[in-house]
């Protein structure tokens, strides 16, 4: 270990499960962070459910998880929309992932804003479209995150971060980015455990949200082998992860 690791950041999605598959040795990391009263939390870009419903799957899957231990991308959408006040915004994101957003501001037809997340093969042409005419006619574009692409057991899939960059494209409009890899992300996640960047570690699959993100701020990062994990990542030209797992299996090792 190059420096001592008193909290830890852990992404979900290909580091403890892939689609409804847990990955071994995810819940035996959980219990050995809990023995020793290591403060984490779980920072995921899933927008498709509430954080309840997200800690109820985990729950399912033989993870016990409280929903606050979970900081989501879908979490952070919801406390952007009370910061700005918006009254009017259309959300494009899984019916689950609408459960924590209040349905007075929810609307259709001239948002003030318009917020993106995960709707998986529900884009079409026609939503494109429409969704670029509000854009353009003062609605601002904001994306829970703009990820590439995620692991499922079919291998993977494209993510909403390539129509995210296409309204951008056609609209001139830089959408605003709440998820990982923005800074506000980790800052948020640190707060919560109340560890300083230095001395916490983020564990993920994703070499560029979760590794390059974390490392903007100082964080450790950790780069398992699993989930969207590419061979070509373990000699990145630009970012290289203080660590390298085979999988969360391994994760107790960095304190021996």
């Amino acid at each position: 270990m190059s420096r001592k690791i008193e909290g830890v950041l852990l992404d979900l999605d290909g580091v403890f499960y892939v689609d409804d598959q847990l990955i071994p040795g995810g819940l035996e990391s959980l219990h050995f962070l809990r023995e020793r009263n290591i403060p984490y939390r779980f920072v995921t870009n899933n927008t498709q459910k509430s954080r309840k419903a997200i800690a109820q799957k985990l729950t399912a899957l033989g993870l016990t998880v409280k929903a606050h231990e979970i900081l989501s991308a879908n979490y952070l959408g919801v406390l952007y929309l009370q910061q700005q006040h918006y009254s009017k915004v259309r959300l494009v994101v899984q019916e689950e992932g609408m459960e924590d957003y209040p349905t007075s501001i929810q609307t259709e037809k001239d948002p003030e804003a318009i917020l993106i997340g995960d709707i998986g093969k529900g884009w079409t042409f026609d939503l494109m479209n429409e969704l670029m005419q509000q854009i353009v006619a003062g609605a601002q574009l904001i994306a829970l995150h703009k990820g590439r692409f995620f692991a499922t057991q079919q291998g993977l899939q494209i993510d909403a971060g390539a129509f995210v960059a296409g309204l951008e494209y056609v609209t001139h409009q830089k959408a605003v980015v709440l998820g990982k890899p923005e800074p506000d992300f980790f800052r948020l996640a640190l707060a919560e455990i109340g560890c300083s960047p230095e001395k916490t570690l983020m564990v993920g699959d994703d070499l560029f949200n979760d590794i390059a993100g974390a490392q903007t701020l100082g964080i450790q990062t950790a780069l398992v082998r699993t989930g969207k994990f590419q061979q070509a990542w373990t000699h990145h030209p630009e970012h290289k992860a203080d660590f390298e797992l085979s999988s969360i299996a391994v994760l107790p090792e960095l304190w021996n």
